[in-house]
């Protein structure tokens, strides 16, 4: 099983598109039953001879756990697995490297007391006074929330980042939809089809 994404212009009527989902093997695809192996790894690039896999984990979900990974998989996960991987960049002399990534939600997550639109209006207020948005008490809600809303899109950076930062690493994402970018996605199609057959 290979699988791909790109898009290839073959000329003014013809355009190839292969996605890192679509299966190219033939046949009926067997049902999924039992459990899930997920794994959590990161790439050193180091060359074609020099690459190393990082900071692996392999956890396994149960029978009635969702189906996505995404499930089984969290942002304090996450997060607690990359301070293992800048301990390991540490370790092998790496400190201060650029770590890429996709834009899942939890590489994106925000710190705990990071306000949120379900917050009561008392509390949108303190927090509007905490980061200095000017708002009157008098506003609706909502428009207390569009204002903090604003101020937190602009200002508070993933908690991953400032993990990062604070260790002298820097942390970039890639574009939506661009899997391509990220050579860890062929690495993962490669093994889970050999492990699925």
């Amino acid at each position: 099983m290979i699988r791909h994404r790109f898009r290839i212009d073959m000329g003014p009527h013809t355009t190839v598109t292969d996605d890192i989902y679509e299966v190219i093997t033939k046949g009926p695809k067997p049902k999924h039953k039992g459990q899930r192996l997920c794994f959590v790894a990161g790439i050193l690039d180091g060359g074609t001879e020099g690459s190393k896999l990082l900071t692996t984990r392999v956890f396994r979900g149960g029978h009635r756990q969702t189906k996505d990974y995404h499930g089984m998989f969290n942002h304090a996960y996450f997060v607690n697995w990359m301070k293992e991987l800048m301990d390991e960049l540490d370790f092998l002399g790496k400190s201060g490297a650029l770590i890429v990534m996709d834009n899942a939600s939890y590489h994106k997550g925000v710190p705990s007391d990071t306000p949120k639109g379900t917050w009561k209006k008392q509390d949108l207020l303190a927090a509007c006074e905490r980061f200095g948005v000017a708002v009157s008490a008098n506003d609706y809600r909502s428009v207390i929330w569009s204002k903090l809303q604003a101020y937190v899109k602009e200002n508070i950076v993933p908690e991953v980042v400032s993990v990062a930062r604070a260790r002298g690493y820097e942390v970039v994402y890639t574009p939506p939809y661009h899997s391509d970018l990220q050579p860890i996605e062929y690495v993962w199609a490669y093994l889970k089809g050999n492990v699925g057959r």
